[in-house]
């Protein structure tokens, strides 16, 4: 699992850019490193994710990391953020087998 955001994906009304200059205040080295380049960042899992279902519904568990890279240059700049998301989702009623069949195909 493996998804990439780039600046083109943010809504054009989003204060949020992907750019050093916007990263600026909070990792100083990499806009010294890299001034006004454009970034993308990649969020991948590092184990497969751990699914459990039960009467109360299904859970998942995954666990990921958050890679940031400058356009442009010659290296990664690694943030080594370890990520754990947790989903839970319930369901009330009961689950018609013949919905599941036109996919299960």
């Amino acid at each position: 699992m493996r998804m990439t955001i780039t600046d083109a994906m943010l809504p054009s009304s989003s204060p949020l850019r992907l750019n050093t200059s916007y990263f600026s205040e909070m990792i100083p080295a990499l806009y010294k490193a890299y001034p006004d380049k454009m970034m993308e960042i990649n969020i991948y899992a590092v184990s497969y994710p751990i699914t459990s279902f039960s009467s109360f519904g299904a859970q998942m568990n995954v666990t990921g990391a958050v890679e940031v890279v400058v356009i442009g240059a010659e290296t990664v700049f690694n943030l080594n953020v370890l990520l754990t998301c947790l989903g839970e989702n319930t369901a009330i009623g009961n689950l018609d087998a013949s919905v599941l069949q036109p996919i299960m195909k």
